[in-house]
């Protein structure tokens, strides 16, 4: 797990997830498979709301685990954040909505690129990215989707974090100021198409304007590249 903290503002890297802690709210960046176990009931207990960045499986697997959960620490209800048009997530809260919205309430919320959300006391700005997504029937290929990325605003530090961004100048604009930038960069194998559809890591490693700069892995790990 890796860590960053700038005044009351904690960040980590906990199986696949962004975690970001301010003055006691957390702020999850997306909800991957395994990620409602990795957490300890302390951090679970006080996640006031969950950002998607997309609606790819790899993204949101981990959602429903993650709310049962919760369900278990008796937890405030929590806003779930996901791109306007994305039929997965509001599927999934729906039904989750119908079995356990009298034990566990969950708050949805589909949001336009370009909107700003205040969650947990801090700011977060949905920006958009180019997303590509792998559909393996009836042949292997990438089609585009849907995607945000995330600018935490604290009074401490701004966060931003982009969840494999196709090679555009989108992912520049969403880094530029922030404290902490996290990119996510393509080291699976995808199907070869003319088009490219993810960062390397050298790319992103040279992308410029942010303070410090972590780079993920879209096989879930921590660290991409010859210098992480």
């Amino acid at each position: 797990m890796a860590q960053w903290s700038r005044g009351q503002t904690r960040v980590a890297w906990v199986h696949g997830a962004v975690v970001v802690d301010h003055r006691g709210q957390v702020v999850l960046i997306d909800a991957p498979e395994g990620v409602g176990r990795a957490l300890d009931a302390g951090v679970l207990s006080r996640v006031h709301a969950v950002c998607l960045s997309s609606g790819v499986l790899r993204d949101l697997a981990g959602l429903l685990v993650l709310l049962e959960q919760r369900s278990r620490l008796a937890a405030p209800p929590a806003t779930v954040v996901f791109p306007l048009g994305e039929e997965r997530p509001a599927a999934l809260l729906d039904a989750w909505s119908r079995g356990w919205a009298q034990v566990a309430p969950v708050v949805q919320d589909a949001v336009h690129p370009g909107a700003t959300l205040t969650l947990g006391g801090v700011e977060v700005d949905a920006v958009p990215l180019g997303r590509g997504e792998v559909r393996w029937r009836p042949q292997p290929h990438v089609v585009p989707t849907v995607g945000l990325g995330w600018r935490i605003r604290t009074e401490d530090a701004t966060v931003a974090v982009g969840r494999l961004p196709v090679p555009d100048g989108a992912v520049e604009k969403l880094v530029r100021g922030a404290d902490l930038a996290i990119i996510e960069v393509g080291v699976e194998p995808w199907p070869v198409e003319d088009r490219r559809w993810r960062l390397r890591p050298d790319e992103a490693a040279r992308v410029s304007g942010a303070g410090d700069l972590w780079l993920v892995g879209d096989d879930g790990r921590f660290g991409a590249g010859p210098d992480q």
